[in-house]
Formats: C-alpha cells, sequence, structure tokens
C-alpha cells in the first residue's frame, strides 16, 4: 500500500462516496496517531535530558564525597566542591561562605566562576542577616531561594556577577548551628527545580561534616606542632644545662680516669643532614660521631671513641 509506515502521508479525497469516507477517516487516524507519535517523542527526549541531568548531580555528589573522604585541607576541599556543582548542575557560580568566630561576617571562601574568583581576591564578606540572601540565610539557618532575583526582597545585587537572575542559598549547619552557607546563582530565571534543592542540601550537608572533618584534622596536626615544639625547647634547655655544667664536652677515659680534651670537629655532612653518623679518625683512633635529633629538629652531636684499639 503506498504511504505504508509514513505518518506524513496523507490520502487524497476525491469524492463524498463511501470510498471518500475512508480515506477521511484514514487520515483523520494517520493525524492523530502522528500527534501521539510526536508527543511521545517529546516525552522521551524530556526524560532522557532529565536522566542525563540527574546522572550529572549525583556525580557531583560523588565527586564531592571523594573529595571529602580524601582531602584534609579546607581550601583545596571547598574549591573541589564549588567546581564540581558548577560543572555539573550547570550554574552560573558557586560560592561557599564560612562565618568568622565572632559569627557577624560570611566570609567567601572558595569561588568557581570568574566574578567569584575576584571577589575572593578581594575578601568579599557578608554581614550576617544584614546583606543578601546569604546573609539572610547565615542569621536564619534556614534556605532562601529567589527563583527570580527581582522580586526577592533581599536579594544583593553584586557587580561582579551582573547575570545572576536565580539564586539559592542553603546553610551548613553543625548540631543546628550555622558554620557557613553554600550560594549558586543561574543565569535563567525560574532555574532551579526541587530535584536540583534536594540534591543540593545532601551535598551541603556533605560539605558540612567534611569541613568539620577537616578542621579536627588541622587542630590535631596544630596541637602536635605545638607539642612538638615544646619537646624540642625542653630538649634544648636541658642540653643547654648540660653544656653549661659539663663544658668542655670531650673526656679521654684511660681505665682509671677521664681527662678533658678539645672536641673534635663535626663532619660537614652530618651538620648539613646528609648523614646521620659518621667515623671520623682522631689519631689513629676512629670516632663514631652521631646527631642528637628530636623530631626532625638537630639539638646536638655525640661523638664516641675506643681509645685501647
Amino acid at each position: 500500500m503506498a504511504g505504508a509506515g509514513d505518518l506524513v502521508h496523507r490520502i487524497r479525497v476525491g469524492s463524498d462516496d463511501e470510498l471518500g469516507t475512508v480515506a477521511s477517516a484514514f487520515n483523520d487516524m494517520t493525524g492523530r496517531i502522528s500527534e501521539q507519535v510526536s508527543r511521545l517523542e517529546s516525552s522521551v527526549a524530556e526524560r532522557t535530558q532529565a536522566l542525563q541531568r540527574r546522572n550529572s548531580q549525583l556525580e557531583a555528589v560523588t565527586i564531592v564525597g571523594q573529595e571529602a573522604a580524601r582531602q584534609r585541607n579546607v581550601n583545596a576541599l571547598l574549591d573541589a566542591a564549588v567546581t564540581a556543582i558548577t560543572d555539573n548542575f550547570g550554574f552560573y557560580h558557586t560560592g561557599v561562605f564560612i562565618l568568622d568566630d565572632s559569627r557577624t561576617w560570611a566570609i567567601l571562601r572558595a569561588a568557581s566562576s570568574d566574578g567569584g574568583k575576584r571577589m575572593l581576591n578581594r575578601g568579599h564578606r557578608l554581614q550576617v542577616g544584614q546583606v543578601g540572601i546569604v546573609g539572610y540565610v547565615a542569621s536564619s539557618g534556614r534556605p532562601r531561594i529567589a527563583r527570580n532575583v527581582g522580586q526577592d526582597s533581599v536579594w544583593f545585587n553584586s557587580p561582579d556577577l551582573p547575570d545572576t537572575r536565580a539564586e539559592m542559598a542553603l546553610p551548613l549547619l553543625t548540631d543546628e548551628i550555622v558554620v557557613g552557607v553554600l550560594d549558586v546563582q543561574s543565569e535563567n530565571a525560574e532555574e532551579f527545580t526541587d530535584e536540583d534543592i534536594t540534591t543540593l542540601q545532601l551535598m551541603a550537608d556533605q560539605i558540612t561534616v567534611a569541613l568539620n572533618n577537616a578542621r579536627a584534622l588541622e587542630s590535631q596536626e596544630a596541637a602536635l606542632r605545638e607539642l612538638r615544639e615544646l619537646q624540642i625547647d625542653y630538649a634544648r634547655s636541658g642540653w643547654a644545662r648540660v653544656t653549661r655544667r659539663l663544658r668542655p664536652l670531650a673526656y679521654e677515659y684511660d681505665h682509671v680516669d677521664t681527662t678533658p680534651v678539645s672536641p673534635l670537629p663535626v663532619p660537614q655532612e652530618l651538620v648539613e643532614g646528609r648523614v646521620t653518623h659518621k667515623i671520623v679518625m682522631d689519631g689513629g683512633s676512629p670516632v663514631v660521631m652521631e646527631a642528637l635529633r628530636v623530631g626532625d629538629q638537630t639539638l646536638g652531636y655525640l661523638g664516641l671513641a675506643d681509645s685501647s684499639r
């Protein structure tokens, strides 16, 4: 049959008889099927696009989770998070603000856009509860979503981000206390979907946990460094007392008594740390010299010789 499988094809109706009626019915049926196929194709395309977007979002969640487990540096963690969100959600700008100790200012600590990086270099900050959507969220601890920023009463128009048409800010909460704000901005009004909001809140929570872990590690490492410095200072002061009491610090033992002698010069490779010990000759006797160290700090040098050889 001519036109079989072609939903665009129509039968020419040339009469009002029974054959013409059949042709008209066929044309109507073909038109309805064509419309259904078109709607189905459109629906499949929309679902495919939504699935691709969802996969990208889940990829961003995975990236942030991996960085959270791997990174100990807070700045590196936040940089990885804002980049992953921008790249996989397709937003215009992503930034993370952290509250200062006085909880007066929300300070920008990471940004993905060029404008955001300029703000970052200037030390950009917003007063908590006073300026913009970020300031509102930092004060209230509640998310705020402006699908059209021109209609939001607290929106702050930043000259560094002139193309913003929609903005969403989500709190970073630790035990119901706001420690920071995740801020995302889009060039398109009505951009954010309910799915976006749910996924980004999950990522905000993930960033908070990672941030707390990184801060705890930094605090522990700082405490260990302080303890090590105290140990070194204590050891140095102890050796200083010894040197004041026992100068000179070279003695010769003849199996009967000890006699002070001049200390041997310390080999340069031992001083520079290229070796941990060195055998030198004092007359005909070998002397083993070794660095006295605490951690990576050298406190002095000890030399031992057997003059009986």
